[in-house]
């Protein structure tokens, strides 16, 4: 799917949509809403909380203008109850006396030997590739480093939508040892994807890092919310576990809608009765293809769930 929309029609598109083009997304058009492509599928152009009401006969639609093979997208969000899909969150407002003493004592100690602050282009564009070499190498994963134009293209889009994208970093006598990648529409942000150097985890830059990007957003800003994204279709990431245990993230409902293209509609009916066998195998022998294909069985297992009716809508607001 590539260049689907004109140029002529980007007056039509929000500045979050253009944000996500600037990093390489592409985007469609239908009936009024933006969709753009993400790891090989479709999904709105847009934070969970500012998803409109979207329609099965819409998102057939645009899928059928795309290459994807299947569109995603949430609903209900926040009012979803018993859904086995959520978003880890953080509403305001915040404040460290909430956290254990054991959390504090981290922080504070953090606080001593690091400083945390928004980062500019310039600092990230200087310094933020090598922490992501480094970050990449502590997990011997290359999988996860981003290209140098992926990274490229980060910079262009924090430079030319500094509103909706940022950097947000902590330093060691000036010096970058770990960033994150924020996005922002609707008065709350996406921690899109955090780096570490792993030689100064040590000194507590996770607990410092998250603890002043959560005063910044919350209680500086006033923001609604600070997410780290939807649950994750593998297993549960030590990142939101962290989130969770140590700063009282919760899991924000939602509920999960899926559109499959005629030919995967056809292989996912074939592949539905050996779902445990494939998620088993995928996690004995980790291969990439196995663990994908388990990924996707676990969200059609999950759509299909909520599909059947068996969460329930919270009423009360």
């Amino acid at each position: 799917m590539r260049n689907l929309i004109r140029t002529k029609d980007m007056t039509e598109i929000n500045d979050y949509a253009r944000m996500l083009q600037c990093l390489g997304h592409d985007l469609l058009e239908e009936a009024g809403l933006t969709w753009f492509s993400y790891n090989g599928f479709l999904r709105p152009a847009c934070m969970p909380h500012e998803v409109p009401a979207i329609e099965r006969e819409q998102a057939a639609a645009a899928l059928r203008r795309s290459s994807c093979p299947f569109v995603r997208w949430d609903s209900d969000f926040g009012t979803a109850v018993d859904s086995k899909w959520w978003y880890v969150l953080r509403r305001g407002p915040y404040a460290i006396e909430q956290l254990s003493g054991n959390t504090r004592s981290k922080i504070r100690r953090g606080g001593k030997r690091l400083q945390a602050r928004p980062a500019s282009v310039d600092e990230i564009s200087g310094q933020g590739y090598q922490v992501c070499q480094a970050a990449v190498a502590r997990y011997g994963n290359q999988a996860f480093l981003p290209s140098r134009e992926s990274f490229n293209n980060k910079l262009r889009a924090a430079s030319n939508f500094s509103e909706q994208f940022e950097f947000y970093g902590i330093f060691s006598n000036g010096q970058l040892v770990g960033f994150s990648e924020n996005h922002i529409q609707g008065n709350a942000v996406f921690w899109e994807s955090i780096w570490y150097h792993p030689d100064h985890l040590g000194n507590y830059s996770s607990y410092l890092l998250t603890h002043s990007m959560l005063d910044e957003y919350l209680n500086r800003r006033g923001m609604q919310y600070a997410s780290d994204g939807s649950r994750s279709l593998y297993h549960e990431t030590n990142v939101q576990s962290f989130l969770v245990g140590k700063f009282a993230f919760e899991r924000c409902p939602a509920r999960l809608n899926l559109v499959y293209s005629p030919a995967l509609a056809l292989a996912m009916g074939a592949l539905r009765p050996f779902r445990w066998s494939i998620q088993l195998a995928a996690g004995h022998w980790r291969v990439g293809f196995l663990k994908k294909l388990g990924g996707l069985l676990t969200q059609d297992a999950i759509a299909h769930e909520i599909a059947a009716g068996t969460y329930r809508k919270h009423r009360g607001g």
